[in-house]
């Protein structure tokens, strides 16, 4: 996936653009989900306004990756921070079902609403002011709201059950619960392969590496702490 990044970001550092409009949008999907967006065009409309607002004083790009390791995330959203790159970099796997690109991107795009959020809770685990307990159950609640988001967003839009079928996501996300403690529990239930609160906790591990000042900080403390 490094590698992947990496090439999104020369990517990203060409095509940087802010959100212009509906078309824009659309040369930007897989063949085959501009295919589900024309015979779809409720879902085009609810996912370009999502773009509209999403992105309104922002730049954003869309990479496609390949991938069959099912412990990887099938879609993901980041804020590169480098000059020439777009503010927001939205990653979406390729070979899944159209529908479950089209719901990858909605969520994703929902969720690159809370960058301040998010930026804020990496410094303050790069600082080391928040637990790995509170760093992982925040995120975790931002992204319970912007599912919760999705989930409505979905419910009037219609769908063959054919295609309802084929889609791994648009089921379990029908199927989350409202409340943040039973989607906790739901989503351990359908983890699969990928252990989101793992790679949440080595998230904050790496960026407690990343601060010089982390090693002294363990230093410092007593040794009978350190052992524990």
């Amino acid at each position: 996936m490094l590698k992947q990044l990496t090439a999104a970001f020369v990517y990203a550092m060409v095509l940087s653009s802010s959100w212009a409009d509906e078309g824009w949008l659309f040369n930007r999907f897989s063949p085959d989900l501009k295919k589900f967006m024309v015979a779809h065009s409720e879902a085009l409309t609810v996912l370009t306004n999502s773009f509209s607002e999403a992105f309104s004083n922002r730049t954003v790009n869309v990479f496609y990756f390949y991938s069959t390791n099912e412990a990887e995330a099938r879609a993901e959203h980041i804020y590169p921070a480098a000059a020439g790159v777009a503010d927001v970099l939205i990653c979406i796997r390729k070979n899944q079902h159209p529908m479950d690109q089209f719901i990858s991107l909605l969520f994703e795009t929902l969720n690159s609403r809370g960058e301040r959020q998010f930026k804020n809770l990496m410094e303050d685990a790069y600082n080391g002011s928040v637990s790995k307990e509170v760093f992982v159950n925040t995120i975790r609640r931002l992204e319970f709201a912007e599912t919760i988001n999705t989930r409505a967003l979905l419910v009037p839009l219609h769908f063959s059950k054919r295609e309802i079928r084929q889609s791994r996501y648009y089921k379990l996300f029908m199927e989350c619960p409202l409340e943040f403690e039973g989607f906790v529990a739901y989503s351990e239930r359908i983890r699969g392969k990928r252990d989101v609160v793992k790679y949440y906790e080595d998230e904050y591990d790496e960026l407690r590496r990343r601060n010089p000042n982390a090693k002294s900080e363990e230093q410092s403390r007593p040794e009978a702490e350190r052992t524990k």
